[in-house]
């Protein structure tokens, strides 16, 4: 049977809504083996609220802002209104998204993250219930960090360092998912050259 490995990273609000615990979607990128790739910006998390959080403002909202921004003389004016207009007219509802990201990945399609339980919630959470979600789907995700951590302790040489030979620091889903996917490689073919027992 042929892979279908999906590289998957999101980017996510935790926080108190209403003094419930949640994580809201802000984007979500997925890659394939085969260079197919799919990005998506939501347009359901509170902006305001995401806004508020210094660091998600500067390293995810202010990158997605400048993605929408076709007009860059605009980017000096970003502001929650700003954002959220920007958030309206380019991005999706849940609904879409997880309509889309069923389409974009097939049938019975192996997910893969790095530090990725937060990103496999959010991916759950698309589709209502971990029981709710497509029925060739598994209720997991591979998250490459463990491979590293178990390989790691087979070789004195630095997994990781050769896992992420190149650093991206973006806080761009795709990007991320695009760097895992690299990773994974990587992986794959040290651990033919050592293979782990």
């Amino acid at each position: 049977m042929e892979e279908n490995n999906n590289y998957l990273d999101t980017e996510f609000h935790e926080y108190s809504k209403y003094g419930v615990d949640t994580i809201e979607l802000i984007s979500i990128g997925i890659a394939k083996d085969t260079g197919d790739t799919y990005y998506a910006i939501c347009n359901e998390f509170d902006v305001g609220a995401a806004f508020d959080n210094e660091w998600l403002r500067t390293n995810v909202l202010f990158p997605i802002f400048k993605e929408c921004t076709t007009d860059k003389t605009l980017l000096k004016n970003f502001s929650k209104g700003s954002l959220q207009k920007a958030i309206e007219v380019y991005g999706k509802s849940r609904k879409q998204i997880a309509s889309e990201v069923v389409a974009f990945v097939g049938n019975s399609p192996d997910f893969y993250g790095f530090y990725c339980y937060y990103d496999c919630v959010v991916l759950c959470w698309l589709y209502g219930r971990m029981i709710d979600l497509p029925t060739s789907w598994p209720m997991y995700c591979n998250d490459i960090k463990q491979t590293i951590e178990e390989m790691q302790k087979h070789t004195v040489d630095s997994v990781y360092a050769k896992a992420f030979y190149y650093k991206n620091e973006s806080h761009n889903a795709l990007k991320d998912a695009l760097q895992i996917r690299d990773a994974k490689a990587v992986l794959d073919t040290l651990f033919k050259l050592e293979p782990i027992g």
